[in-house]
């Protein structure tokens, strides 16, 4: 088990799993799996060695961290059911064989400037919250079910160019937020 008392770079193995698993957490991309889970200081990765063939990345809890990059070269679906969130505290970027099933939360909770959101037309299945005092640029379309919300708790929102389909867009409450 790894204390993440630092940032650390840590990259899916083994294909399909738990996010909970620490066997499937490398700190090296290919590498052996049991270097922990991932906290919001963690960048997260999911490249071309972290799958075989197609798979399931499951949600069992509340997965955290600080940059989630999907660049696997198989299709992977992250699955969870209503009780279960996503915090990503930077940037979301995502091609075309991420598959969305996540039924609960996803928290965005950046603090930095113009952090990216690329999502590749996935619909959001569960709920979107922002809730940082930094800034996000979508740089493709925002989905969500007709029965989902956004949140826009605090932060900018940059959404130049690009569709924003929702349920509705909550942005009560007296915190500093924007959308542009």
């Amino acid at each position: 088990f790894v204390s993440n008392l630092f940032a650390n770079d840590f990259y899916w193995v083994g294909n399909s799993g738990n996010w909970m698993d620490p066997s499937h957490w490398s700190l090296n991309s290919g590498g052996a799996g049991g270097a922990g889970i991932p906290t919001l200081n963690d960048d997260v990765y999911f490249d071309g060695n972290s799958f075989s063939q197609n798979g399931n990345i499951s949600v069992n809890g509340t997965a955290k961290c600080n940059s989630f990059i999907f660049n696997a070269s198989h299709l992977v679906e992250f699955s969870s059911n209503t009780a279960q969130s996503l915090t990503v505290n930077n940037s979301f970027l995502t091609n075309n064989l991420f598959e969305n099933t996540i039924f609960g939360k996803i928290i965005f909770s950046s603090n930095q400037v113009q952090t990216p959101l690329t999502f590749s037309r996935k619909e959001f299945l569960g709920d979107v919250e922002f809730n940082g005092s930094g800034s996000w640029v979508l740089s493709g379309d925002l989905i969500t079910t007709d029965s989902n919300y956004i949140y826009l708790k605090q932060g900018e929102l940059i959404a130049n160019n690009v569709t924003i389909f929702s349920g509705g867009i909550d942005a009560q409450g007296n915190l500093s937020k924007t959308l542009n």
